[in-house]
């Protein structure tokens, strides 16, 4: 069994450099990070947290925050955004993973409204599109999940031949 600790908005650990010391002062291979890169674009660069934590990452929350919904509307307002509409640089978090070597899964944790069934392009549909466009290389894209923030569901897919 593996901890892993996610970064969250209770201002407990605000760098990647306080996370890092934190995990490590437990000198257990059992205590890992779950890194959330929606819950750190509030403040900081998701590359830089992945490249920081680097193989103390066991378990990834792709999400998307806009600082710019954050300012206008609140701060809970900021999650509101479909994915790759935020202040996320994917391409660069993704390098950052495939340097780090991380090969886990990557769990799609994406506002979605409450009117609707789902925004179009936070939709899995384009969510797998996009992890399908990964070069073929990146071992993540054979691990994919859906996590709503309404019903706190996953549904996980481990085949293959669907990524």
């Amino acid at each position: 069994m593996t901890i892993a600790i996610e970064n969250v908005w209770n201002r407990f650990l605000l760098s990647p450099l306080e996370a890092v010391t934190y995990v490590d002062a437990f000198k257990s291979p059992r205590v890992r990070w779950h890194f959330d890169a929606g819950n750190v674009a509030n403040t900081g660069w998701p590359e830089q947290w992945v490249r920081t934590l680097g193989s103390r990452i066991v378990k990834v929350h792709v999400k998307e925050f806009s600082r710019k919904l954050r300012d206008e509307k609140g701060p809970s307002a900021g999650f509101q955004v479909d994915l790759f509409e935020g202040d996320s640089d994917w391409p660069a978090v993704m390098a950052a993973l495939d340097e780090v070597g991380y090969a886990g899964w990557m769990i799609a944790e994406q506002y979605r409204p409450k009117e609707s069934s789902m925004t179009p392009r936070g939709s899995p549909i384009l969510q797998r599109k996009w992890i399908r466009s990964l070069p073929p290389s990146h071992p993540p894209c054979r691990r994919i999940a859906h996590e709503t923030h309404e019903r706190h569901e996953t549904k996980q897919n481990g085949d293959d031949s669907d990524c």
